[in-house]
């Protein structure tokens, strides 16, 4: 009997994990990016530079601010922005940072457990927790960003225009979070269907 070649199995191998280990290198580097640009907001200045240098922020570098907005926010300096309003304004990036990382982890043992050959409950368990953290988490970063929009109102004059890239007049709603964890609440159901077919059908 001929030997049998594992190549072509070695293969698929590494085409699930070359894609699955870039992706998971670039979301580990915007996690790591938004938490530093959270730690630079509660700081309210760079924290890389050298002492001669007015490394202060304004706060226009706030993501709540609309980019271009005028110069009542130019020229106000976040260390003179009461800390607990800093914190408020970078909460929303610290909830994403940290809904990014645990749906990197999930989708990587979801992926890991389809490549492995396990069945069961447990292939689908990964993608139902990951759509409940893209959901909760999602619907918590736009409630904590809508709080700090409205915080932002009361702390300077009604007439600036606060805003986020995906905004409603009340609510600062981020859509592509719910519709990613909508879709992983689709597969998980699907997933489940079929394993359950499976244990019927054997």
């Amino acid at each position: 009997m001929a030997p049998i070649d594992d190549h072509p199995t070695r293969i698929r191998r590494w085409a699930v994990l070359l894609p699955l280990a870039a992706a998971a290198i670039v979301a580990l580097y915007t996690v790591l990016n938004n938490a530093v640009y959270a730690a630079y907001l509660i700081a309210g200045r760079h924290l890389f530079v050298p002492p001669s240098v007015d490394g202060r922020l304004t706060v226009a570098s706030l993501p709540q601010v609309s980019y271009g907005q005028g110069p009542s926010t130019d020229t106000v300096y976040l260390v003179d922005v009461p800390l607990w309003l800093r914190w408020l304004c970078a909460a929303p990036l610290l909830l994403f940072a940290i809904v990014l990382l645990l749906a990197t982890i999930l989708i990587v043992v979801a992926v890991r457990r389809f490549t492995t050959g396990t069945s069961g409950r447990s292939v689908a368990k990964p993608w139902k927790i990951l759509a409940a953290v893209l959901i909760l988490g999602g619907l918590a970063q736009g409630l904590v960003d809508t709080a700090a929009i409205h915080a932002l109102h009361e702390h300077y004059e009604p007439s600036v225009v606060f805003n986020s890239a995906l905004a409603t007049a009340a609510f600062t709603i981020p859509w592509s979070i719910l519709a990613f964890g909508l879709l992983a609440a689709a597969i998980a159901a699907a997933t489940a269907h079929g394993t359950q077919h499976t244990t019927e059908s054997s």
